[in-house]
């Protein structure tokens, strides 16, 4: 639910955020359809599809007008609702030594900051 204490605390300060700075907001999400080690390409103006956490910023933002990269996170062996372990595979650890983890503090921070240059490129040309 998007009123979990931990989504409730990351949107406050979204509400007092300038209008102004919405098509340069980038949120960066878990995406179990994406496989691991991979991101989805940069979306703007799109629904949550599901995603409590981005169905918490709209709630707060009033709008779906930013960006968002999907991290790529895969899902559990034979996981498909919550029942299934989804809550513990969202929430838990990467190890320290899994190919995961050493791909998002290497190639996958690259990877994500084409994606921002890109961004900034597009939000820098007039509309």
């Amino acid at each position: 639910s998007s009123d979990l204490p931990h989504v409730v605390k990351a949107t406050q300060g979204l509400k007092n955020l300038e209008v102004d700075h919405l098509p340069t907001l980038v949120v960066l999400h878990d995406s179990l359809e994406t496989p691991p080690m991979a991101l989805t390409k940069p979306k703007r103006n799109v629904g949550p599809q599901g995603h409590n956490g981005l169905r918490a910023v709209e709630k707060a933002l009033g709008t779906r007008d930013f960006w968002r990269i999907g991290l790529g996170i895969g899902r559990p062996l034979g996981g498909k609702s919550r029942g299934d372990g989804i809550t513990e595979w969202v929430l838990g650890d990467i190890k320290s030594d899994s190919d995961e983890r050493i791909f998002w503090e290497g190639e996958g921070v690259a990877a994500i900051r084409r994606y921002l240059d890109q961004i900034a490129e597009t939000s820098a040309r007039p509309e």
